[in-house]
């Protein structure tokens, strides 16, 4: 942490990966670091129905109310998915100010169930929007934006997914003072799209066409802390085909045992 601490584009937190994969001894050391070190917590919770049912079988406490009982539950933490969250447990994450990451496409995938982002949005929560799933699912922010815009009835829901993609991915994970937004003083990270193709034409509602009809292949040009890595569609820092080699060998041995 010491080491990165400043860094564009590292950053440093905690990441057991479930509670029911971690002791309670080693949870509330997480927690008593995380506080000592001003550290965040990234953490899958409410993922799935069996593993609330086996912690309430096991710890007697639901997931989150185990996590508030080991000092987990502050601004520090943040919840990926949610996506089994009772009235109650919206309640006690917007009492302890925890934000919560979306991953909406991996919940339909893996529970057929998505959270309710409704009762999320109207508690005033942090939210942020990313991607899960196996190493050979689709790793899409813009289809998870579609779907999140889909769940919501505002009229503004192309702005919201939007934004929740953005500024809320930044501020869900602590670095809204950095990165999130197109500011003064934050780091230029920037991305420019193509909105002339067939997908997106006639150009009428260019934040609504965005969402709803872009996609990976729109993007031209993409800055990260001012230093340009995609032009005009094309990879400047990365030599593409050398990683895509290394993938595929690596994808094989884990396949054969090689």
């Amino acid at each position: 942490m010491d080491e990165y601490t400043g860094h564009p584009l590292i950053s440093t937190v905690f990441a057991p990966h479930a509670p029911d994969k971690v002791s309670n001894a080693t949870l509330a050391r997480v927690a008593t670091l995380a506080d000592e070190l001003d550290a965040g917590i990234v953490i899958d919770l409410h993922e799935s129905a069996d593993k609330i049912a086996q912690s309430v079988a096991v710890h007697g406490a639901r997931p989150i109310e185990r996590l508030w009982q080991l000092g987990l539950l502050t601004p520090a933490l943040n919840a990926v998915h949610m996506a089994h969250a009772t009235a109650a447990d919206v309640d006690l994450a917007q009492r302890t100010g925890i934000a919560i990451s979306l991953g909406l496409q991996s919940n339909l995938e893996c529970e057929h169930q998505l959270p309710p982002v409704a009762s999320f949005v109207a508690s005033g929560m942090r939210m942020g929007l990313g991607t899960g799933g196996g190493a050979c699912r689709n790793q899409d922010v813009w289809g998870e934006m579609k779907v999140l815009a889909l769940m919501m009835s505002s009229d503004y829901a192309a702005w919201d997914a939007l934004a929740m993609a953005t500024r809320g991915g930044a501020a869900v994970l602590g670095l809204d003072g950095d990165v999130g937004a197109l500011e003064s003083g934050k780091w230029a990270d920037l991305c420019c799209v193509d909105l002339r193709g067939p997908a997106t034409q006639p150009l009428s509602d260019p934040v609504t066409q965005l969402v709803f009809c872009g996609g990976r292949d729109i993007v031209s040009d993409v800055w990260v802390a001012g230093r340009q890595l995609v032009s005009d569609g094309e990879l400047t820092r990365l030599d593409w085909p050398s990683v895509a080699a290394r993938a595929n060998a690596w994808a094989v041995r884990l396949k054969t045992g090689g």
